[in-house]
């Protein structure tokens, strides 16, 4: 690979021929402010290219045919409900991990994974698919996608995975919607009981595929990686760790039935995701020659943008490269420039609160620390489209309720105010 830099846009000549255009510095977060409004199409979804998601999900059957709205309708109504039932899935999902930490032999990554799994997708869907299917087709839905952004031309070269990834959704509707029942909190049976009676398996596949695997982008945490972050790295801050379960005694709130945010944990939290952004790397391929600075790109080029990059600038932060539980204590910001539209702001924010209402019931639940032989090289990530540790990481967990009385862990509704993005 060789390269051609001019600033902060790095040409990158790949083998094939293939030239990438490495968007960096706060002249990156601009550039994407101002192109997100001159090409939604191509800029207006995080997860993946708008034209791959729609290839693996498919448009809903006719976007704008009765049924479409009818369901557009049901969910939205649905909205103030959704909160309390993933509260709920979220509340079981986290006393999950902290039993199963204390078992012999567990292990960090998978805990962190299922825990994603369980905290959004049994809202979702249900429960009928077992939650380590479920995980692993996850991660190969987010393979399809880095596969489609690296491709140079989605209307002729589909991956050979799409069919493959494609049967796993609809499996995961089958097999819930074979169980699912009237009552049930989920958003699958919710728009079940909305759909016309006479409407096909094939057709209720085509329409429901979009909205629920569409949820999960809005919502899911990739393969838990935001809260394996944030627990590897208070396993060296003990008294971090101690901080915020003090914290949370003193926030508990008796009879209240959702989960709190406490403060320093979700400091925590927005600085996990400013460390290890969901999305390390974002690639993109305009269909007009747009201006970066004084430089130019031809319409038609593929241009990566980087977070991973942005978040650690050092003109933006102090000690970039430090992880600092507190830093955000007392800014009310939202660390992720490139989630500059209302569902970008709001995905994360749920995931922030997500983390933060475990990292509080971990805290209080669990004294932990690094394992020895968890080498500091391995704490490191792999810079892919997911950001996962160079080897193994292994924590050492006990139980603080051992000689220690502690009040149980309570809940309440409240949600954190809108913030601003500071850049």
């Amino acid at each position: 690979m060789a390269a051609q830099k001019h600033g902060n846009l790095v040409l990158l000549l790949l083998g094939g021929d293939k030239e990438v255009y490495l968007a960096t510095g706060q002249q990156s977060v601009l550039c994407w402010h101002e192109q997100t409004l001159r090409f939604p199409a191509e800029f207006g979804n995080l997860t993946s290219n708008t034209k791959a998601m729609d290839l693996l999900l498919g448009s809903g059957a006719n976007a704008e045919s009765e049924v479409t709205l009818v369901l557009r309708r049901r969910r939205a109504a649905l909205e103030r409900d959704l909160e309390g039932w993933f509260d709920t899935t979220l509340e079981h999902a986290t006393a999950t991990l902290i039993d199963e930490a204390l078992k012999p032999a567990s292990d960090l990554r998978k805990l962190c994974r299922l825990w994603s799994v369980r905290a959004v997708c049994h809202t979702i869907f249900g429960t009928a698919l077992p939650d380590a299917e479920m995980a692993e087709g996850l991660l190969q839905i987010e393979e399809f996608y880095t596969v489609m952004n690296s491709t140079a031309d989605l209307g002729t070269d589909v991956p050979q995975n799409l069919r493959q990834t494609r049967a796993f959704l609809d499996r995961v509707l089958r097999e819930n919607m074979a169980v699912a029942q009237p009552s049930d909190q989920t958003m699958l049976a919710c728009l079940l009981a909305v759909l016309p009676d006479d409407l096909g398996q094939e057709a209720r596949l085509d329409h429901l595929r979009p909205i629920l695997f569409g949820m999960i982008d809005e919502t899911l945490s990739i393969d838990g990686m935001n809260l394996l972050w944030a627990l590897i790295h208070l396993a060296q801050s003990p008294d971090l760790v101690h901080t915020i379960a003090d914290e949370a005694d003193r926030s508990a709130m008796p009879g209240e039935h959702a989960p709190i945010v406490v403060p320093l944990a979700l400091s925590v939290a927005k600085e996990t995701q400013r460390l290890y952004p969901q999305l390390p790397f974002i690639q993109r391929r305009v269909s007009e020659s747009i201006r970066f600075g004084e430089q130019s790109i031809p319409a038609g080029a593929a241009v990566l943008f980087a977070p991973w990059l942005v978040h650690r600038d050092e003109g933006s932060w102090a000690d970039p490269t430090r992880f600092d539980g507190r830093r955000f204590l007392a800014i009310d910001t939202v660390p992720l420039p490139f989630c500059n539209t209302p569902e970008g702001r709001e995905q994360d924010r749920f995931i922030q609160r997500h983390v933060a209402v475990a990292i509080r019931s971990v805290c209080i639940s669990l004294r932990f620390a690094l394992a020895p032989e968890s080498l500091p090289g391995n704490l490191r990530p792999i810079l892919r489209s997911i950001l996962e540790p160079r080897g193994h990481v292994d924590i050492r967990w006990s139980s603080r309720s051992v000689g220690v009385k502690r009040t149980k862990t309570t809940f309440s509704s409240q949600r954190q105010d809108e913030e601003e993005i500071a850049w």
